[in-house]
């Protein structure tokens, strides 16, 4: 199992227009938002979807399967994360369609297909950074990290002559003997150790978590003494300041006055005055320079 924990999102509500690709007019959505994981949702109609499926035995995709529309798109779905420094647009749907024969309904992963209206809501989380890689178990490509230990699926029993009797026998309606069905007859491979459970685990999830809740920690950047006085980095136009009562935010420039411009998390724009804050040394997420701010205390 792997999971990270966000607490700062934005949502973006879009529609992608006739002739517009779907799948690459979301990554320039996501590049032009600096959007590194996230979750997208839409329905709504396409002119032509191009579709694979996963093939277990070569661990590979099948060829895209061009279908024509007009069809309509019942559920599309999907997530955004990092493949080799760019963003990586996942998108699987339902579509139907209607043809001489009757109803038409299919579905797959997107790897390409032209809107004629399509509306969505893109979810961003911004304090999180989700990275995909090829699993070599799978062949498979999934987001990458630190796992923690999950539950594992008990397997389904074969039928033979000892189920069959044991089913048949009346201590078998007993539940309390109903588990013993879903047991494995022939034992099985001794699986490798597993970690003990720790008290507290150390995972993705609580790295994360503890980045996101322990806003106090900071990482100064080498500072150039100047006289008696340390002079350290402001922010700038595409930096982002950490704010106690509005979170992350991403700076978009200045205001006539020298306020610093900062669009929330929810995309309203702030103006906030930096003559009345302290701005902490800065420390670097991946490619964003964060600045926690703080109000500044009278003396």
């Amino acid at each position: 199992m792997f999971a990270v924990e966000s607490r700062h999102a934005r949502r973006f509500v879009a529609r992608i227009d006739s002739g517009e690709d779907v799948v690459a007019s979301l990554k320039k959505l996501c590049e032009s938002e600096r959007i590194r994981a996230g979750w997208i949702r839409a329905t709504g109609w396409m002119e032509w979807v191009e579709l694979v499926h996963w093939d277990p035995t070569r661990e590979a995709e099948t060829r895209p399967r061009r279908i024509a529309g007009p069809m309509l798109a019942l559920s599309i779905e999907g997530n955004v994360s990092m493949r080799m420094g760019e963003p990586n647009v996942v998108l699987r749907g339902a579509f139907s369609r209607e043809l001489d024969s009757g109803n038409d309904v299919f579905g797959g992963q997107i790897v390409g297909g032209s809107a004629l209206a399509l509306e969505l809501v893109l979810e961003g989380y911004e304090d999180a950074r989700l990275e995909r890689d090829e699993d070599p178990p799978t062949g498979l490509s999934l987001w990458k990290g630190e796992r923690t230990p999950g539950v594992v699926a008990r397997g389904s029993v074969a039928p033979s002559s000892s189920s069959s009797s044991s089913s048949s026998s009346p201590s078998s309606s007993s539940p309390s003997r109903a588990p013993a069905l879903a047991r494995p007859l022939a034992p099985a491979p001794t699986p490798a150790p597993a970690p003990a459970p720790p008290a507290a685990p150390v995972s993705a999830w609580a790295q994360v978590a503890a980045v996101s809740a322990d806003v106090e920690r900071v990482q100064p950047l080498k500072s150039v003494r100047i006289e008696e006085d340390e002079v350290f980095l402001e922010p700038k136009k595409g930096d982002w300041v950490e704010h106690r009562q509005f979170g992350l935010c991403r700076v978009d420039g200045e205001d006539a006055e020298g306020a610093l411009v900062i669009r929330l998390p929810n995309a309203q724009r702030k103006h906030i005055r930096l003559d009345v804050m302290d701005v902490l040394p800065p420390r670097q997420d991946g490619d964003r320079r964060i600045f926690p701010l703080r109000p500044r205390v009278k003396r």
